[in-house]
């Protein structure tokens, strides 16, 4: 990102020294032209808010310990315009679920929508938010970016494991005898 705003400042300014020095027809178009294409980079970039949409949903958002659930992220660019690079930041208490969410790298093309399923293990009871945090948008020529703050987090309930009582394999004489306490 850093190489990238050196080359496009770097040319602007050479071009705009070219033009002051010999305002001819080539260096002025061509300056006209790295400006025209950088007006177009930020104002594509701040169309973002309303050109990506994001949906997500945890289900079932009750499991008990040990079992899986599935989380499932959907984004979709509702522009006519890609965006090369999108960074999906996820928001998980207690780094429990570190290893099964990790921040996406994606890619954005015109009109499309990217799913992404995960299954995630309840592995500690409790109740945990968890979702997209943060999303982060760079330009066409990769110089600026947009960050959009997600709200909308999930509530996903980890109850303890239930078990039966047949499964235990204790006596019943254990369970309901009476003791003599005569000695």
């Amino acid at each position: 990102m850093i190489k990238n705003r050196i080359i496009v400042l770097g040319t602007f300014i050479t071009l705009a020294v070219c033009v002051y020095l010999t305002p001819n027809f080539i260096t002025l178009l061509l300056f006209y032209s790295i400006t025209t294409l950088i007006i177009f980079s930020v104002l594509h970039l701040l169309l973002a808010k309303r050109n990506i949409i994001i949906s997500q949903n945890i289900y079932p958002s009750h499991i008990s310990h040990g079992k899986d659930t599935e989380y499932r992220f959907t984004i979709f660019n509702n522009s006519f315009f890609p965006y090369p690079k999108v960074v999906v930041r996820f928001k998980y208490t207690n780094n429990l679920f570190l290893n099964q969410l990790n921040n996406l790298d994606l890619a954005l093309y015109s009109n499309e929508s990217l799913v992404i399923k995960k299954s995630i293990t309840g592995n500690y009871r409790g109740t945990y938010s968890l979702g997209a945090e943060q999303l982060v948008v760079y330009d066409i020529l990769n110089i600026f970016t947009y960050k959009l703050k997600i709200k909308e987090n999930k509530e996903l309930t980890v109850l303890p494991k239930v078990t039966q009582i047949s499964e235990l394999l204790l006596n019943a004489n254990y369970l309901f005898s009476e003791y003599d306490y005569e000695s």
